[in-house]
């Protein structure tokens, strides 16, 4: 996701001389009072391929005013596209990261780590593992994709990943990110959509918003549509209180949607409902959530985006970021 230029109060760019804008910027409030930025340039020679960027942290300790010299955080020349940064109560710095494998003839491979720092962002190190769904009793690989890493309240780091498997692929780190369990598939219903998972302060309980939808609705287009959020009182292993946070016209607003099937490989066809089967005047995409939370209030921003046939074309009519802020005790209401 692309966002603007990144500049001092002087307007002279953080990550080098020439302006240029930066992608999948990640901000937080560090436990010293400053902030950290992560943010991901092209790598040289690529200037819009997602998978060729690299990743940069840099910190201002007046407010934005000012930032420290960039460092270098992903590999140079890697396939990388990293995530959120996170900094847990230890202090140490982690930021989730995928990789993008793919050749001509096949779908392409999702690989998930995690980088971390001990220094305040001046190095930092990679874990050992790589994360991936295994297939068919590991005849073959799925893809893990689009990472997000939060840090339960019994220390556990959990990730999310995104997967075509119509479930949410997790792994857990008792290190604080340096090693990582095998992937599992959990048991909540999910399109191939990005996951944000975010503690809620001062309950210390998991708020998970994401792409819950069926098999039909992944058949059908309608995987990226309905936004729910569901919370978790016992670090990840369980969930409760699902609400649907947005959704297409037309589209049920449901609680929970508990899969009949097993989880199994299943790519959408397509990526917006034909017009046989919009089922109102317009088809809403509401996806790519994030999380953030301000005295007794959470805010969430989304990608929405809508379309609306004429005739037999398709056509966008609304491509925007929305924003919600809720009272947090909204997420703690009766499923629906």
């Amino acid at each position: 996701q692309k966002s603007g230029r990144l500049a001092d109060r002087d307007g002279q760019p953080i990550g080098g001389k020439k302006p240029q804008r930066s992608f999948a910027v990640s901000l937080i409030r560090l436990a010293s009072g400053g902030i950290g930025a992560k943010f991901e340039l092209p790598q040289e020679g690529f200037s819009r391929q997602a998978t060729k960027l690299d990743a940069y942290y840099s910190t201002s300790i007046d407010e934005a005013q000012t930032w420290s010299k960039p460092v270098r955080i992903t590999w140079p020349h890697s396939p990388t596209n990293s995530t959120w940064l996170i900094q847990t109560r230890g202090g140490r710095l982690v930021l989730a990261n995928e990789y993008w494998y793919t050749q001509p003839g096949d779908r392409g491979l999702g690989v998930c780590s995690a980088f971390y720092s001990d220094d305040r962002g001046q190095t930092w190190r990679e874990s050992g593992e790589r994360l991936w769904v295994w297939e068919k009793g590991g005849v073959s690989q799925g893809s893990a994709e689009v990472p997000c890493i939060v840090e339960a309240s019994d220390g556990r780091l959990l990730m999310f990943m995104r997967t075509y498997y119509q479930r949410i692929a997790q792994s857990e780190s008792h290190d604080g990110g340096k090693t990582w369990s095998g992937v599992k598939l959990n048991n909540l219903a999910s399109g191939n959509s990005e996951i944000y998972l975010a503690r809620i302060p001062p309950t210390d309980d998991l708020l998970c918003i994401w792409n819950q939808a069926s098999a039909e609705e992944i058949k059908t287009g309608f995987y990226r549509a309905r936004l729910t959020a569901a919370l978790s009182k016992d670090n990840g292993k369980s969930w409760q209180n699902f609400r649907t946070f947005a959704a297409s016209p037309g589209q049920q607003k449901v609680g929970r949607i508990t899969p009949t099937d097993p989880p199994g490989f299943l790519r959408t066809p397509m990526a917006v409902p034909t017009k046989e089967l919009m089922r109102a005047d317009e088809f809403h995409m509401n996806r790519a959530p994030r999380i953030a939370f301000v005295g007794d209030r959470t805010y969430v921003t989304y990608t929405h985006r809508k379309y609306r046939y004429e005739g037999s074309k398709r056509k966008a009519i609304e491509n925007s970021r929305k924003l919600r802020v809720l009272p947090t005790a909204w997420f703690y209401g009766e499923e629906k």
